[in-house]
């Protein structure tokens, strides 16, 4: 089931409801080994902000990222 597209629909959908409701910003947190994840959020434009050191345990970093919801 990898590999379809799911996830990244899902996604896709539910920005679109949040651009309905005009949010203009979100942010996510996702942990810095999480290389799939990552490229998913990259792909539908949201940019790293901020690395937060330790976020999930000691030596399990996490990144801060932001898309801008404003057409």
């Amino acid at each position: 089931m990898l590999g379809r597209g799911y996830s990244k629909q899902l996604l896709g959908k539910s920005l679109e409801a949040l651009r309905q409701q005009n949010i203009l910003m979100i942010y996510l947190e996702v942990e810095t080994e999480n290389r799939t994840a990552i490229g998913l959020y990259q792909s539908l434009g949201f940019a790293p902000v901020k690395l937060l050191k330790d976020y999930y345990q000691p030596t399990r970093d996490g990144l801060k990222m932001k898309l801008n919801l404003v057409a």
